[in-house]
């Protein structure tokens, strides 16, 4: 869940190290390239993440639909705002 009061280096280290890891996972396994183009898949790892930062947080407040692009998150550069 996108906290901006709680944007620190420890926030922006996680987010980086799982950037990396998601963008290795292809290269490593080729067969699972298509995952990240199937709409059903997106959803459920959406659903998942949102139950995982509910838990984590403690916040009660989830989203109804996506608020970024599967290529924003994956982006190196992109931040939530």
């Amino acid at each position: 869940m996108y906290q901006p009061d709680r944007r620190g280096d420890s926030w922006k280290r996680t987010i980086r190290d799982q950037r990396q890891r998601i963008a290795t996972m292809p290269k490593k396994m080729p067969s699972l390239r298509h995952l990240l183009d199937d709409p059903e898949w997106n959803e459920e790892v959406w659903t998942d993440a949102l139950d995982m930062a509910v838990l984590q947080t403690e916040l009660t407040y989830r989203p109804k639909v996506r608020e970024w692009s599967l290529e924003q998150v994956l982006a190196e550069d992109y931040l939530p705002s």
